[in-house]
């Protein structure tokens, strides 16, 4: 009798439609701190901790939460005119909180796939 050995997750060949389809929503995530200039730069982070679940996820939004909520107290809190210190902290507000979270939302989305996220079709087994 021999043994069961599994092959390994069928991938087919993709169409230029379904790559496209797939890699929507990550891009769409991506825009939001873009577009919004940090200040729901969470969201993306806040549904990727939705959708899998996991503590890494949770802390990753909590992060990006905090940074929103400093940017947006920042902004109500800061003169209109900054200079030295003051404008360094609110470039560096707005830097990690636009572009870190719009580099999490890319990166970090497709990171998790593996985890349960999307499920891929079952191992063919050989007989």
């Amino acid at each position: 009798m021999k043994s069961v050995a599994p092959v390994g997750i069928g991938r087919g060949a993709r169409s230029l439609g379904a790559a496209t389809a797939a890699a929507t929503p990550r891009l769409l995530m991506g825009v939001v701190p873009l577009v919004t200039l940090g200040v729901f730069g969470f969201v993306p982070s806040a549904v990727m901790a939705l959708r899998r679940r996991r503590t890494a996820d949770w802390s990753a939004s909590a992060a990006f939460a905090a940074l929103s909520a400093a940017w947006v107290l920042r902004i109500v809190l800061t003169p209109d005119e900054t200079h030295g210190f003051g404008f360094a902290v609110d470039f560096l507000l707005l830097v990690a909180s636009t572009l870190g979270a719009t580099a999490h939302a890319l990166f970090a989305w497709r990171a998790g796939a593996g985890a349960g996220v999307r499920a891929e079709r079952p191992v063919r087994e050989v007989r």
